[in-house]
Formats: structure tokens, C-alpha cells, sequence
């Protein structure tokens, strides 16, 4: 039977392990410098942005891509920002080291919670991957290729993907349409966020929160998996990747843990900019084995 009892259980040091904003006071900083390099990446990379891929306010995607990009792999980039805050704007900034393997990198951005409930935003990041099976080889991507990495609540999104049966959603698609996976410092299960300020804007209930916990459901895409989180985050992250290693490894999942020892929830992300840190070179074997 999985353990699911978290390290701690008073709301106040639920709220200290997984408030990562409160953890890392100079936040703002490095948001700004994702910011900042991000613009710098769209003018580089001569980015699409904006792209349409669903009706929602937010249901849209930017693209950076090879010069005369045409059959790429394709890694797509799940965001973070506790289902509730942030834009794709900021995350072009570690996309080099792909772009530069060959690689297409795809940054979708989503509606946000409270205006939508969460598991709204999985379904948009599911509109969204049966649109790219449709759309990339008019963008210069290969869809028999397609990649994902995800950060926060976005590695909680990469967990959904792998969970969900893309031939049901769309019969063209494959059952392995998603090749591989990264999910960095991911929330699997999301009951111990219900005692926390960040639900304030989630508004999950114990049934809601189970809903969209990967860890009670199956994985559907046999493609391999890598955890990982930063050395210095705190321990419930860790645990997160352990329980989810427990689930689904138990279920025959390839999963594969990773180290970033020095690294807090953000900095972790930083670490995609470095084509010899562990995590950029798990997306690199992956995206150029096929």
C-alpha cells in the first residue's frame, strides 16, 4: 500500500515546505532575469509567439525552433507557477542548448486558477499536446517525436500526460505519443496543499485534490521518466518524487531520479541552461535517440 503521510502535518510546516516563494526571498530577482534573458531568447531563436491552440484567454504557445527547422524532435515546456500565477513569456531563456542540439522547444501557457478549476488547466495542456500532433510538421516538428519537461505545477502536468490514453482523446495519435518526460520538482499528490495559502486560489477539497494526484492513478505512456529536485528544496519535494517513483515504478514505469545538489525551486530551473548539467543531458539523450 502507497504511504502517502507527509513529513510533516501541521499547516504551518506544510505551509513552510511547500510556500517556494517564501523559501526563496529573492524570488523576484530571478524572475526578472528569466524575464529578461527570455526576451533576449524570442529575439535570438526569431520565436513564433502567441499561437492560437484553444479558445481559452491564455490557450496560447510560443515556439523556438532551429533556423530552417524542418522534422525537429519537439520538447515541450509545462510551466510552473502553482496553477495560479506567471506566462510562458518568462521561459524562453533556457531553450539554447536545444535549439542548438536541433531540438524545437514549445512553451504553451494556460488559463489560471481561480478563474479555472485545476483539472481544467490538464485538460487545456491535453488540448494542446493533440493540437501539436496535428500542427507541427506545418511548424517544422516531428510529431512521432515529442518530448516533455515540466517545472512545479508543470511537472505535475508532465505526470498527467503520461497518464492520459492519447489514443482515446484522438485515434490518430499514438498510445507512446509522449516519448519522454521530466518532470523538475513536481507535485504528484496535491492533498497536502489543502492546509496551505496556495489553495486559496486552488479552492481544492480532498476530492479534488485526489482527482488530479497522479500518484492514484496509472501511468498510460510506457516512455521513460526522470525526477528530479533541487538539493535544496524542501523535504516534501523530495518526497513527492519519491511517492511518484513508489507508484508508478511499482506499475513497471522507467523512472530515473536525478540530482541538483545547491539548487532551491527556482534555481533548479536554471541548471536546463547547462547542456552538461544531469537534467539538460537526460532531455538531450532523449530528444536525439528518438
Amino acid at each position: 500500500m502507497l504511504d502517502r503521510t507527509p513529513l510533516v502535518d501541521a499547516a504551518d510546516d506544510l505551509e513552510r515546505h511547500y510556500n517556494a516563494r517564501a523559501a526563496v526571498p529573492e524570488h523576484p530577482a530571478i524572475f526578472e532575469r528569466w524575464s529578461q534573458a527570455s526576451i533576449a531568447a524570442r529575439a535570438r531563436h526569431k520565436a513564433l509567439t502567441d499561437i492560437r491552440y484553444g479558445d481559452g484567454p491564455a490557450m496560447t504557445l510560443d515556439v523556438y525552433r532551429p533556423e530552417g527547422a524542418s522534422d525537429c524532435p519537439v520538447l515541450v515546456y509545462l510551466r510552473g507557477g502553482y496553477w495560479q500565477g506567471g506566462s510562458k513569456a518568462m521561459y524562453g531563456f533556457f531553450t539554447d542548448p536545444f535549439v542548438a542540439a536541433g531540438a524545437m522547444v514549445v512553451v504553451p501557457d494556460y488559463d489560471l486558477c481561480p478563474a479555472v478549476r485545476l483539472g481544467a488547466i490538464t485538460e487545456e495542456m491535453r488540448t494542446c499536446l493533440v493540437w501539436l500532433g496535428e500542427h507541427l510538421p506545418t511548424l517544422g516538428g516531428d510529431p512521432d517525436h515529442v518530448h516533455l519537461a515540466g517545472h512545479s505545477a508543470g511537472g505535475h502536468l508532465v505526470a498527467e500526460m503520461l497518464a492520459t490514453d492519447w489514443p482515446a482523446l484522438d485515434p490518430g495519435l499514438p498510445r507512446r505519443y509522449i516519448r519522454s518526460g521530466l518532470a523538475i520538482s513536481g507535485l504528484f499528490d496535491l492533498a497536502p496543499l489543502i492546509p496551505t495559502s496556495m489553495n486559496q486560489a486552488l479552492r481544492l477539497d480532498t476530492a479534488e485534490a485526489e482527482a488530479n494526484s497522479p500518484v492514484l492513478r496509472l501511468p498510460a505512456v510506457p516512455a521513460p521518466l526522470a525526477l528530479i529536485a533541487g538539493g535544496d528544496e524542501p523535504g516534501e519535494f523530495h518526497r513527492q518524487n519519491d511517492l511518484l517513483m513508489q507508484a508508478w515504478g511499482l506499475q513497471g514505469m522507467p523512472i530515473t531520479r536525478l540530482f541538483s545538489p545547491h539548487t532551491d525551486h527556482f534555481t533548479v530551473v536554471d541548471t536546463l541552461t547547462d547542456p552538461t548539467s544531469p537534467a539538460t543531458e537526460w532531455l538531450l539523450h532523449h530528444l536525439q535517440a528518438g
